[in-house]
């Protein structure tokens, strides 16, 4: 049987033709051609389109990058007329030409970099967040699966979160009732034995906690009676008037006047002592408030600035009194020890007073080479010292022969002919002949501080005191003041809990029991 076919020209066929093509009769290999020739022929027309999208995208680029060819240009122009500019102004310096002076090295970034280069100390444990005691615990459970609603037992830990806070508790007020009874055989009134040792100081409502509270508030946290007033009503709902506030400090320094007069007497038996001053009011007259430290011990005292006040505070003192160089030391201690921190304070004044008169700079700088290598002997003799031992080169006769050649140093130095030397170079080196004798005590005696540091931070709590409160308004505020300041701040310099401290010295001293008493029956 003949079968029946048609050819069909596929390079003649058109759009219009499809269909007709389509509705011959076509073997299977001609349609799939035709099938090939219509998708070329559609992605043909896409590649068309979009070449004629890129030739546009083409087009408006180069008409950017044109417009940002002539923004350069100007700014090229702009740029080297302001640069011209600033060769008038400056006089041919600072010019972006390269004929400018290269930086300067930053001083700072210097020393931060040398920082970054040494090796990083070893700590001794990590600072991780320590996990406080719990004073109790709420477990969280899941009671039912959310899935299938399964009721769940048993369980493990699998999380811990710490919530810290403080309850908002009301001052607790107890009344002690006293109850009489009659006694029918002597026909007496027997009232109990009553006992408040360790609660209250005398006939104060206010228990000794409070008391020590309110000391640390005024005389440590440094706040007015006013705030403090405040602060009870507000934690506590405990309503004081400020006048009670006032009372209860003054029997706490009154409690405490005995341990006070102790204070003074470590004070002038130590090995060395250091001794600071500021000003101070007392209703509104000026007067002179005095510090007195050592590592473990804080004692202050009221009075003028004439020396008699240092020299009865520490009358028939030992050792050695570091201060400054305030002339009502001069007779004070048995040793003395100058402060060298204000004095190299004062030679960094003078140094950004004259800074073109190289003289006068390395003058300056010259005194203070001499101090730091008396500070390298001093720590090298502390080191051989702890070490326990014959100390060769570190011996008291070492000692005071290499103190002995450090003043001669330094009077070589303040005697230095310097023609120009201005006014206060010249005060400065005549405070080195006047007390040469005290400005290396810490070469022979290692254990001496060269610098008053540890009494200006003693006494800096007194003096943001004095800014907050303006000073006392009584001879006897004052007195409580300076009683309170000693005995917190020594107990806190010496690690010691000061309301805690508080509260025992004020629980040793509270009302011993008083016994039974009788009384005739009403």
């Amino acid at each position: 049987m003949a079968s029946s076919y048609a050819i069909v020209d596929v390079y003649s066929i058109g759009d219009n033709d499809v269909h007709g093509a389509s509705s011959g009769v076509l073997d299977s290999g001609s349609a799939s051609l035709l099938s090939e020739v219509l998708n070329l022929r559609s992605e043909n027309a896409d590649l068309l389109a979009e070449g004629v999208e890129l030739r546009s995208e083409n087009a408006r680029l180069q008409a950017e990058v044109g417009e940002l060819r002539d923004v350069v240009a100007f700014l090229r122009e702009e740029n080297a007329l302001l640069a011209e500019k600033v060769k008038r102004i400056t006089g041919g310096r600072g010019g972006n030409d390269g004929s400018s002076s290269e930086p300067q090295p930053n001083p700072l970034k210097q020393r931060k970099e040398r920082k970054q280069h040494k090796e990083r100390k070893k700590r001794t444990q990590n600072f991780a967040r320590k996990r406080e005691p719990g004073t109790r615990q709420v477990p969280h459970v899941a009671e039912t699966c959310p899935d299938c609603g399964r009721k769940l037992k048993g369980g493990w830990e699998h999380a811990r979160r710490q919530i810290i806070d403080i309850p908002a508790v009301p001052a607790e007020v107890v009344d002690h009732i006293i109850i009489a009874r009659h006694c029918g055989v002597c026909d007496k009134r027997v009232l109990p034995k009553r006992d408040f040792s360790g609660l209250v100081i005398g006939k104060h409502r206010i228990g000794i906690r409070i008391m020590s509270i309110i000391a640390y508030l005024c005389d440590v946290a440094r706040m007015p009676v006013h705030i403090v007033q405040e602060m009870l009503k507000s934690l506590w709902n405990l309503s004081i008037s400020e006048g009670e506030i006032s009372n209860l400090r003054r029997d706490v320094a009154r409690i405490g006047r005995p341990i006070y007069d102790i204070l003074r007497e470590e004070i002038r038996e130590a090995p060395f002592k250091q001794s600071d001053e500021t000003s101070w009011r007392e209703d509104g007259v000026g007067g002179e408030l005095w510090s007195l430290s050592t590592p473990t011990t804080r004692y202050f005292a009221f009075g003028s600035r004439e020396a008699k006040v240092i020299q009865d505070l520490l009358r028939g003192s030992l050792g050695t009194l570091v201060c400054d160089f305030y002339a009502g030391y001069n007779q004070v201690g048995e040793h003395r020890q100058r402060c060298w921190r204000h004095y190299a304070s004062d030679l960094h004044d003078l140094k950004e007073a004259h800074p073109n008169e190289s003289d006068t700079i390395n003058w300056a700088n010259d005194v203070l080479g001499v101090y730091r290598v008396a500070k390298k002997y001093q720590q090298e003799c502390r080191e051989a010292l702890a070490k326990g031992g014959p100390c060769f080169g570190y011996t008291v006769f070492d000692r005071k022969r290499a103190r002995k050649n450090f003043e001669e140093q330094l009077l070589a130095l303040a005697r230095r002919d310097v023609p120009s030397a201005p006014h206060r170079q010249k005060v400065l080196a005549q405070r080195i002949e006047n007390f040469l004798s005290e400005l290396f005590t810490f070469v022979e005696f290692p254990e001496v501080p060269s610098d008053n540091n540890a009494a200006e931070r003693a006494i800096r709590p007194a003096v943001i005191t004095r800014k907050v409160c303006g000073g006392t308004r009584s001879t006897q505020g004052t007195e409580t003041k300076m009683v309170l300041m000693s005995l917190l701040h020594t107990w806190k310099a010496r690690g010691l809990s000061t309301i805690d401290q508080c509260f025992e010295m004020l629980a040793a001293q509270s009302n011993p029991a008083r016994g039974p008493t009788t009384a005739p029956a009403m």
